[in-house]
């Protein structure tokens, strides 16, 4: 979760702090539109509100049951449902179905829910076991699903996915890389905004965050008018031409329907309507005012997003459809006509057995059979007569395991498919990001900057890269000037929670928590709710000892991220300084629970119980975190299975 990150992913040298600061103190206020000399001004401008007339996918049903019915058996039909509901492809055990160095993990179903449950075990016996029901499962289960678990508007993803190719339970991508995710890694709208049909924010949300309303989701899995549109008013539309006919003669004109139909966009806006989910890219970042779920059809993507692409990117990542056919002789000699939908049916995939004839019949299209420079007997002989299998060959995805990719760049001879896949995204040149397909040209120039700021920060933290936090900084403040706005930042982006957020990281890790407060106060006035902030304003309070001002951000984000342990150890750790103890322990404990692998939360719980005299309690806790540490240091006969 990023609202309860360390203050920064790497200490940032302090050799940029000087450049920070110039930066810093010529800012000033410009206008918000453009300047007499029609010049750009440093905020890129607010974008309108998008339609949301949404009805639901249910709705179309009633005049396209065919189509429904087949969509709704598509992978992207199936992208997102609740466990009980969803069509069961995984296979139980009775032990456990995975494991991870000292920790195992099994999945139980008990009074029809089902739970994933980690546990360690040493020679004495059981340490801990955790387990977490999980309600939706995540991905329509053709290579796999990751499963999430719901608290009161929250969402959290389970360590166990199903890798359908493998047929096993395995960690999820990523956990093998951090094991303090567990089951509090947070999933928002930048994670589902490609597997889920709409989310419902919770009411106040500002920026990004993992916050919804009850229920999560307006519709679970990808529906129809995440491909054309809101359907609000072609279903009022088409209601009232059905009422007229019943009364009415003559023909009445159904041509302007208002619904979008893909097929009669421009290539561009027809190839952004699939690009919303299936361009990876380096980083994808909504313009400001805009969320993840703003794409509308029939807009270019860059109205809403900002992709920026990198040659550093894997040429196998597991969603780089988009890159790959760029990339491919057949789009570069359409000139940009080939798209997804050239190949793709979006409303049904093609049965197994008639997986080959369908694609070459799409190949055909524009080659015709004498294209092929092979004899019908050597195709048969070579790929069984399929053009995909010979110019598509599957690969494991270098990003998901267990997991299989069809190579999208279209090559003309397999062997040359060894070489590519173990090198850079062809279609980029330099190492620095570029914004995807042109959009440089369309976008305003600070909004660009804003984009390439923001990817420069999150690298620069990482890396501890002073030279690229110096260069992120200059990005996200533009052009220099003087007097800062409200709240000790400028008016420009005092409401650009994003920026706001990555200026505060920046300047922590650079020693300047006066800047960085200003920062981090002003996003908590646009959402007192937001964890992030309230993390950083606390760390950067405890640091200075300002202790009581530390208690109130850890009592603020205790209430606002409940589920997760961190915030209760934070607290813990504070009311220790100011030797609350009773309070301590209750903060300590909920942490534990939450986490039970949590060690600063155990000493916290253990130093507290012996401040109030329960050495009973103590003890038991440190034997409890002795037995922990040894298994974590020695193995466990889970890390070593007989």
């Amino acid at each position: 979760m990023r609202a309860l990150r360390p203050l920064a992913a790497g200490v940032v040298a302090v050799a940029a702090l000087g450049l920070i600061l110039v930066a810093w103190r010529m800012w000033s206020v410009r206008p918000t539109a453009e300047d007499p000399s029609g010049e750009e001004t440093l905020a890129p401008p607010r974008l309108a509100s998008r339609p949301d007339d949404f009805v639901g996918s249910r709705a179309c049903v009633r005049c396209h049951a065919d189509l429904a019915a087949t969509f709704f058996a598509h992978p992207m039909g199936r992208s997102l449902g609740r466990v009980d509901a969803v069509t069961r492809i995984e296979h139980g055990s009775p032990g456990p179905v995975a494991r991870d160095g000292d920790r195992e993990y099994l999945v139980v179903e008990r009074e029809g829910v089902t739970e994933h449950i980690e546990r360690v075990i040493d020679d004495m016996g059981l340490i801990y076991e955790q387990a977490v029901p999980v309600h939706f499962a995540l991905g329509s289960g053709r290579r796999g699903r990751s499963y999430l678990t719901e608290r009161e508007g929250r969402l959290f993803q389970s360590p166990l996915g199903w890798y359908t190719q493998r047929g096993c339970w395995d960690l999820s991508p990523g956990y093998r890389d951090d094991r303090s995710l567990r089951f509090e890694r947070v999933i928002d709208d930048s994670c589902l905004y490609c597997h889920a049909g709409r989310t419902q924010p919770a009411p106040g949300r500002v920026g990004p965050s993992g916050r919804f309303s009850v229920p999560v989701f307006f519709e679970e899995a990808i529906g129809c008018e995440r491909c054309h549109g809101p359907g609000g008013r072609h279903v009022a539309r088409m209601e009232r031409i059905r009422a007229q006919e019943e009364h009415e003669t003559q023909p009445i004109n159904t041509s302007d329907t208002d619904i979008v139909n893909p097929s009669h966009l421009s290539p561009e806006r027809r190839e952004a309507v699939c690009n919303q989910c299936h361009l990876a890219g380096a980083a994808v970042i909504p313009r400001l005012g805009r969320g993840f779920f703003d794409f509308r059809p029939g807009d270019l993507l860059d109205d809403t997003l900002v992709v920026l692409e990198s040659n550093a990117g894997d040429h196998q990542a597991a969603v780089s459809h988009t890159e790959q056919m760029r990339a491919s002789r057949c789009f570069t000699a359409s000139n940009g006509s080939l798209g997804c939908t050239s190949c793709h049916d979006p409303h049904a995939v093609p049965a197994a057995d008639d997986r080959d004839v369908f694609y070459r019949a799409r190949c055909h299209a524009c080659h015709g059979d004498e294209a092929c420079g092979l004899s019908v007997l050597q195709r048969v002989e070579r790929a069984d007569n399929s053009c995909i299998r010979c110019h598509m060959p599957k690969a494991a995805a270098g990003d998901i395991p267990h997991t299989a990719l069809t190579d999208h760049t279209i090559i003309r001879h397999t062997a040359k498919f060894a070489r590519s896949s173990s090198g850079k995204t062809p279609t980029v040149s330099g190492d620095e990001p570029h914004v995807f397909a042109g959009g440089v040209s369309r976008l305003p120039r600070r909004e660009v900057d804003r984009a390439l700021g923001l990817w420069n920060a999150t690298l620069a933290l990482r890396q501890r890269d002073s030279q690229r936090a110096a260069e992120a900084v200059a990005l996200l403040l533009g052009d220099p000037i003087t007097d800062p706005g409200p709240a000790g930042v400028p008016d420009a982006v005092a409401d650009d929670v994003p920026v706001l957020l990555t200026l505060g990281d920046l300047f922590a890790s650079t020693g300047r928590g006066d800047i960085a407060t200003a920062c981090y106060t002003r996003i908590l006035a646009l959402d007192p709710q937001d964890e992030a902030a309230l993390a950083g304003a606390l760390g950067l309070a405890a640091a200075s000892g300002q202790m009581a001002t530390a208690l109130d951000y850890a009592d603020r984000l205790a209430k606002a991220s409940p589920f997760i342990a961190e915030a209760h150890a934070r607290r813990a750790a504070i009311l220790a300084t100011l030797a609350r103890w009773r309070e301590c322990r209750e903060a300590a404990e909920r942490a534990v629970a939450l986490d039970p692998t949590a060690v600063g939360a155990q000493q916290r719980l253990i130093e507290a119980c012996r401040h109030l005299g329960d050495e009973a309690a103590a003890n038991a806790a440190e034997t409890r975190l002795q037995r922990l540490e040894d298994v974590i240091t020695a193995g466990s006969p889970a890390a070593n299975p007989p």
